[in-house]
């Protein structure tokens, strides 16, 4: 961070150790890459800009440990020794940029457990008691849907499994309504569908600030959500010159956040011990639109109008430093937001081209091992009609 001309005309004092207050953090702008303002309260002004938030990828920094593919964010206000481009570095983070994904099939993702222990709060789970079994159980959820249930290794008989409830989630076919792109040609005639979650996390590291705490802080993360393919068919056709198009499938694609949740933890010093849990919490999905709102025991943040607002208003909450509060509402709402975890996705997953049998699939299938068969099929007689008002014509099931 640098120009002068970006600084406030006078310095803001660093906020007391527990003082509630409230930030408003905003971009830094275009040139300044992903670079943000905390300011002042509601203000956006000039001077009211408060600290910073930088984000960078570090080479041979020996503040800070970072392996390949991690970013580090520093939360940094502007008490700037004279000649220096940075300020004090109040507190860091470091966490993964590129978050290994788990992809399988709807059926397969109800029966896995892949929602640690700390998140089951926030998910649609059923607590059932495991009966004798060989290696499976099948168990009719409250939902109506019935499930096959594999219980976990060591487990016994008689113990409690925790179990999500497949049928209370979103139906099919809301993702495939909002897969359909209005320039599409052609007649919908299959659309496939996949489950992804993933497992990731972030340490904070004291600087300044949180120096009673010199072990610092890990937020663990827990994303869930759901990938779609529509796939329409193009009848072969002369175009005005009088070239023939043979028949093709054309493909529209979306992927969605479920659900993000987090717990932080703060983490023994030196001489062992568990870590201890600060705060879980939830952000929901991209479905269900309007205002975002995040409550915990550190701060409450708002983001209007949802994920794609522009500034994020957080108010910290008493007993907490309020920069640890500013800095972990910053990652859980802009770093680990649906945008930014999406374009994490879909640089690790590739959707098959068009059903087996078809030309352009082949060549796919066979360069890169694409298996249409393994996908799940939007089921029309479970779910009504197609969002184009036709009815799916083939099933695999699943």
């Amino acid at each position: 961070m640098g120009c002068s001309s970006s600084l406030p005309s006078e310095v803001i004092p660093d906020p007391g150790p527990t003082e509630q207050c409230t930030f408003t953090v905003k971009s830094a702008g275009m040139f300044k890459g992903d670079d943000c303002f905390a300011y002042r309260g509601d203000s956006t002004d000039k001077d009211d800009k408060w600290m910073i938030l930088d984000k960078s990828k570090p080479t041979g920094d020996p503040r800070v440990n970072v392996a390949a593919g991690q970013r580090l964010l520093e939360l940094e206000n502007f008490n700037r020794a004279e000649g220096s481009k940075k300020g004090e570095i109040l507190l860091s983070a470091v966490f993964d940029s590129k978050p290994a994904f788990t992809v399988m099939s709807k059926s397969e993702f109800s029966q896995t457990q892949l929602r640690p222990a700390w998140a089951m709060q926030f998910s649609k789970a059923v607590p059932v008691q495991i009966p004798q079994c060989a290696g499976f159980f099948d168990v009719t959820m409250p939902s109506g849907v019935m499930v096959r249930a594999v219980p976990p290794p060591g487990s016994q008989p008689g113990q409690v499994m925790q179990i999500c409830d497949p049928g209370a989630k979103t139906p099919d076919s809301v993702y495939i309504d909002k897969a359909y792109k209005m320039m599409q040609q052609g007649s919908f005639r299959y659309a496939k569908l996949k489950k992804f979650s993933s497992k990731t996390g972030c340490s904070i590291m004291p600087g300044t600030r949180c120096q009673q705490f010199p072990a610092g802080f890990h937020l663990n993360v827990f994303i869930e959500g759901t990938t779609v393919a529509r796939y329409c068919w193009v009848e072969g056709h002369r175009d005005d010159d009088g070239h023939w198009h043979e028949g093709h499938y054309t493909k529209s694609e979306k992927a969605f956040i479920d659900q993000t949740c987090f717990q932080l933890l703060q983490k023994p010093n030196e001489g062992g011990g568990e870590p201890t849990e600060i705060a879980s919490w939830s952000c929901p999905g991209e479905l269900e639109g309007g205002d975002i709102t995040t409550e915990n025991a550190l701060f409450s943040t708002l983001q209007e109008g949802g994920w794609a607002s522009s500034k994020l208003r957080v108010q910290t909450k008493e007993f907490w430093d309020p920069c640890l509060s500013l800095i972990i509402s910053y990652l859980t709402s802009k770093e680990y937001c649906p945008k930014e975890l999406k374009g994490d996705f879909s640089k690790t997953f590739t959707w098959p081209s068009g059903p087996s049998g078809h030309r352009e699939h082949r060549r796919r299938h066979h360069r890169r091992g694409n298996h249409w068969d393994d996908y799940d099929d939007y089921d029309s007689d479970r779910e009504g009609h197609s969002p184009a008002g036709v009815r799916v014509g083939f099933s695999w099931g699943g």
